[in-house]
């Protein structure tokens, strides 16, 4: 069985079961749907257009840190700090400038580094 999604998208089903409604013309199909190969590379290299367009992920100069240097996490917990930035994944100087504010508690910290 074949089923086609737009101008160029084709899905096959090999072996599909094909329930009929009785009241009303609904077809019910169940199998594995897989993309015909010549229709999804088309469907493909018509929407990746160029790669050089695509911005990157992560900023190509690195930022400075926010006022928390390395010796700056005096009064903070290493093990807090660690558990921050493992939640957060966010730098260790991010961590320790959110625990500061947050005066040590880590749940708050966490909070304020992941929501927006």
């Amino acid at each position: 069985m074949r089923v086609k999604k737009g101008k160029s998208v084709l899905f096959v089903v090999n072996n599909p079961d094909v329930y009929k409604s009785s009241n009303d013309s609904t077809f019910v199909i169940f199998g594995e749907a897989k993309i015909e190969g010549d229709a999804a590379n088309n469907a493909l290299s018509e929407n990746i257009g160029d790669l050089n367009e695509i911005p990157d992920l992560v900023p190509a100069t690195e930022e400075k840190a926010t006022g928390a240097e390395e010796g700056d996490s005096e009064g903070v917990s290493a093990e807090h700090i660690q558990l921050v930035v493992d939640q957060t994944s966010c730098t260790r100087a991010q961590a320790v400038a959110a625990l500061k504010e947050t005066k040590g508690d880590v749940v708050n910290a966490i909070m304020k580094l992941t929501v927006v």
